[in-house]
């Protein structure tokens, strides 16, 4: 994948997750009993609007590389249509929404982070054409193993697989499982 389309789709689902964290603050309107003017029902509309759109343009140029949660960010914001209606809804189906856009959130955040490792450098794993990982045996073979683990490639055939003991792809994986524990528990101490 090209760097240029690595940084735009960074970019593109950075922005995203932006957005779908604003959507949050609606939802957590909707638990309140405060009013609603027009401006923030407008507002609410237009940020549905953007992010149907960026989620629509991000979605064809991704190439469904990651999945980031689309199927679910269309029917969350199918299920509101304003944010009144969000608030009339029952307790138990604002939290399985409340629910949906956390595990939305979390998805976002896994692709944001995917992309960042790839804007770094990270080459991921090669996959058949069936879609299936290749097997070691495979590997080796196409690495064609002489003895020294350099293969017929030299260097370059091993390039591929450094990332596995690299640093860097452990930093990373704590970093996305710190962040996902963190959203869990603030989501937990949220419903308190």
């Amino acid at each position: 994948m090209k760097t240029q389309v690595i940084a735009g789709n960074l970019e593109g689902f950075k922005n995203l997750l932006k957005l779908w964290v604003s959507f949050r603050k609606y939802f957590q309107r909707s638990f309140t009993s405060e009013p609603i003017s027009r401006q923030e029902e407008q507002d609410f509309l237009e940020l549905k609007s953007t992010l149907a759109k960026n989620h629509r343009a991000l979605a064809q140029r991704s190439n469904g590389l990651f999945y980031h949660g689309g199927d679910k960010i269309l029917e969350i914001l199918r299920q509101s249509i304003s944010v009144g209606h969000l608030r009339a809804l029952p307790i138990g189906d604002k939290r399985t929404l409340y629910t949906n856009w956390h595990t939305v959130f979390v998805y976002l955040s896994r692709t944001v982070g995917a992309y960042r490792f790839l804007a770094e450098g990270f080459v991921p794993l090669l996959r058949e054409k069936k879609g299936g990982i290749v097997s070691i045996a495979k590997i080796k073979a196409m690495a064609g193993t002489r003895g020294d683990g350099l293969g017929k490639k030299g260097k370059r055939g091993q390039e591929s697989f450094e990332f596995l003991s690299s640093k860097k792809l452990w930093i990373i994986l704590i970093i996305i499982g710190v962040i996902v524990v963190a959203a869990g528990i603030f989501f937990v101490l949220s419903q308190l």
